[in-house]
């Protein structure tokens, strides 16, 4: 009987440890620069940075940016589900994130679209009877130069226009934008 007792004894707590283990993952620590440096190698990749909070988006706070010990690695974090928000106090402290590399490519068909969606926002404002929220400009009521030569353009249709230089030098005949999306973070003390 004893015997009996010392084995079930033996065998619960060889399943109780075992069960304590944790499973979290654990994810590599990447430099800021060295990210910076090479970040398409990083796509899709989950890994912990850490930076300075350079800043939180005031307008909901789902967005920051990070800044390593050169300012100009500067990098945003997209606030997930589980982050929900981030805080505008944190501006100015050392932050360790969890997060997923992620790229945006831009290229023709992106800004094509982009142009697409534009035009159809103003005619909606337009058919709506109401202005274009700021975004009409002379050129667009017929009035004005209308040289061609940017003047009378959105900022959008700028932009849109410097990025469209852009990918056509590009010999990838695309941009790449990488931002972070946050799993999770810590204020560093």
């Amino acid at each position: 009987m004893f015997k009996h007792s010392l084995y079930l004894l033996v065998i619960l707590a060889l399943i109780i440890g075992c069960g304590s283990k944790t499973t979290e993952k654990t994810y590599p620590v990447v430099d800021l620069a060295m990210l910076m440096d090479s970040t398409g190698h990083f796509v899709g990749d989950t890994i912990k940075v850490s930076g300075t909070v350079d800043h939180v988006c005031k307008h909901g706070g789902k967005k920051m940016f990070i800044l390593g010990e050169n300012p100009k690695h500067r990098i945003k974090v997209t606030a997930g589900k589980a982050i929900g928000s981030y805080k505008i106090d944190m501006e100015g402290n050392n932050v360790m994130v969890t997060a997923v590399v992620e790229e945006m490519r831009v290229d023709e068909a992106y800004l094509s679209n982009w142009e697409t969606e534009l035009a159809s926002q103003k005619d909606e404002k337009e058919h709506a009877g109401e202005e274009y929220s700021g975004e009409e400009h002379e050129h667009d009521k017929g009035e004005g130069p209308g040289t061609g030569d940017g003047m009378g353009k959105s900022p959008e249709q700028k932009q849109i226009d410097e990025l469209r230089e852009e990918v056509c030098s590009a010999e990838s005949g695309y941009l790449s934008f990488y931002t972070l999306a946050g799993l999770s973070y810590e204020v560093l003390p």
